[in-house]
């Protein structure tokens, strides 16, 4: 379980984020909805981690998560997989090269392990035989499904997705969507998906939250004009 208390951020002397509070059970999608702009991934990055909230605090399955350049958080965060908006991936570097970073830097694997289980994700989300290919080659719905298999590779207890059907075609949005569905109540995962796309957080959610004003408010019956006005 994750739990989100009493979260608080300012950026450039807006809050962006007020009084926030969440809570993820095991083996559930929550969805946080909002606007383009709104502090969804600031809220993302904060309860990964990478940024440090004003004010509250970000509860692991009862361990805190610390902030700051000394924190020591790798009980929790060993545990985590991310996909960022774009991929965050290494344009130069092959897809099997991507997706072995998380078990070269973070294991003590030998080769031969790290490339039977590259092979293993490259298979579960359908991209097998692409291990050679350089990320610059692929196609956007290509580069969603080699973020997502870095993010599975070593098996995380915890997923988190930014906007994860951005830009995708219709195909590739349903095949995204699917495989964030199967993998995200695997073995009773806690996850994030935070997105502006009402037809992805409709496929995906057991729970929803709507981002608007810096105020994160769950709500069950969901309609765009609830967090995106139709001026924007």
């Amino acid at each position: 379980m994750i739990r989100v208390e009493g979260v608080s951020k300012s950026l450039r002397g807006q809050m962006v984020l007020d009084n926030v509070n969440m809570e993820v059970n095991d083996g559930n999608i929550v969805v946080v909805l909002g606007r383009s702009g709104a502090g969804k991934t600031v809220l993302l990055k904060i309860i990964t981690g990478l940024i440090q909230p004003d004010a509250g605090q970000v509860v692991y399955d009862g361990n805190l998560l610390h902030y700051g350049r000394v924190a020591d958080n790798s009980s929790v965060l060993n545990k985590i997989g991310f996909v960022f908006q774009g991929g965050a991936l290494f344009d130069w570097l092959s897809v099997a090269d991507n997706v072995a970073l998380p078990l070269r830097e973070k294991t003590k694997m030998r080769l031969r392990e790290i490339n039977h289980r590259v092979n293993e994700v490259l298979k579960l989300v359908g991209i097998e035989g692409t291990e050679g290919l350089k990320v610059k080659e692929l196609s956007g719905g290509m580069v969603k499904l080699v973020a997502i298999a870095r993010a599975l590779v070593r098996e995380p207890r915890y997923l988190f997705f930014d906007e994860p059907t951005s830009g995708l075609d219709p195909v590739s949005r349903e095949r995204v969507c699917q495989l964030i569905a199967n993998e995200g109540r695997r073995n009773g995962r806690s996850t994030i998906v935070v997105t502006h796309d009402l037809e992805t957080a409709r496929f995906l959610a057991d729970r929803f939250y709507i981002l608007r004003g810096a105020q994160l408010a769950q709500t069950e019956d969901v309609k765009k004009e609830d967090y995106e006005p139709e001026s924007a």
